[in-house]
C-alpha cells in the first residue's frame, strides 16, 4: 500500500522535455511478490522442439515454402 511520493531532481534533453526524474515511494505495506507464470518455460527447456524434416533444409517459419499457416500450399496452375 502506497503513502506517500516524493520526486526529486529531474534531467531534461535539449527540447526541454523531463527524461529521467528521481522519486521516493513511501510504502505503509510490503507484500512479498507472487508467482504468476506457470512451468510452461522450464518444460520446453526440457524437451526442445525436434529437427523437421522439410525439403532443402528450410522449416516451417514465415515465408517459407510448404508451412502451415495462412493460405498454405497452392497448386501450380498450367498456363494457356
Amino acid at each position: 500500500m502506497l503513502q506517500e511520493i516524493e520526486w526529486g531532481p529531474y534531467l531534461t534533453d535539449d527540447a526541454g522535455r523531463v527524461v529521467q526524474q528521481e522519486l521516493t515511494l513511501t510504502l505503509l505495506q510490503y507484500e512479498t511478490p507472487t508467482l504468476l507464470q506457470g512451468p510452461a518455460k522450464k518444460v520446453r527447456s526440457a524437451n526442445p522442439p525436434k529437427a523437421s524434416s522439410t525439403k532443402g533444409g528450410k522449416g516451417k517459419g514465415k515465408g517459407g515454402k510448404g508451412g502451415k499457416g495462412k493460405g498454405g500450399r497452392t497448386k501450380k496452375r498450367k498456363r494457356k
